[in-house]
């Protein structure tokens, strides 16, 4: 007996899961589909079945094997728009605020170099999650 655990894009419900057990319920030991993992755990005989054919199967159902979910593209757009949007307000902010004459405390050269590092810093752990 062989238990492996396939990795399958594609599925996003219940339903898909339920599909993918059915239809190789018959042809292995044990399957169990998780939508929420993103697998396939099957426990099968080599000899009768083989992993190219419950791979296959698993195709014919609608879903695609041994792909990982990749992050979108529009979600990192978004998030650049979101952090590009924010960095414009605080300019007219810091700009409309320089125009009542208020001062804001004066920052030496090290302190704002500083800032700048956490601000890169935050913006690339945003674009990571």
């Amino acid at each position: 007996m062989v238990r492996e655990v396939i990795s399958v894009s594609g599925m996003t419900c219940n339903s898909c899961s339920n599909h993918i057990e059915r239809d190789l319920k018959e042809s292995v030991n044990f399957v169990k589909a998780s939508f929420v993992r993103g697998k396939v755990e099957v426990d099968y005989d080599p000899e009768k079945i083989t992993r190219l054919e419950i791979e296959k199967i698993i195709s014919s159902a609608g879903y695609s094997v041994g792909e990982k979910k990749r992050k979108s593209f529009s979600k990192y757009l978004s998030w650049g728009i979101v952090v590009l949007g924010v960095l414009v307000f605080v300019y007219f902010l810091y700009g409309f605020l320089d125009g009542l004459n208020l001062s804001l405390p004066e920052m030496g050269d090290n302190v704002s170099l500083f800032l700048l590092f956490i601000v890169g810093l935050v913006l690339v752990l945003l674009l990571l999650v």
